[in-house]
């Protein structure tokens, strides 16, 4: 069954030495994926790490559409907050990449 969803992708450049810690952060039961699942448009997150790069991560993070996430942003604005300045230690460089809709297949949940 195929359904349309926001995705929201983050680049980030981490330091070596917060590579374990970030990976806890912004893995599938990391402390942002805990704050977002608080929120019922949330659908799941994916954690990509470069082959290459290996400090060179992507983050994609799927809602059930544009207006769920700005529902989270808002309700959830001070925790999102604080988790976002204490997590900004851990990397030396982010960019957001992209915020768009998509088709996902929904058949494997």
């Amino acid at each position: 069954m195929a359904s349309a969803a926001w995705v929201i992708i983050w680049q980030f450049k981490v330091s070596p030495i917060s590579q374990s810690i970030f990976e806890q952060y912004y893995g599938q039961d990391g402390e942002w994926v805990q704050l977002f699942r608080q929120h019922p448009g949330y659908l799941w997150s994916k954690l990509y790490q470069d082959v290459q790069e290996k400090n060179t991560y992507l983050t994609c993070d799927y809602w059930q559409s544009l207006q769920a996430y700005k529902e989270f942003k808002e309700q959830f604005r001070q925790p999102y907050q604080q988790l976002d300045i204490y997590c900004e230690k851990l990397t030396t460089a982010e960019a957001l990449i992209m915020e768009t809709m998509t088709n996902i297949d929904l058949s494997f949940m």
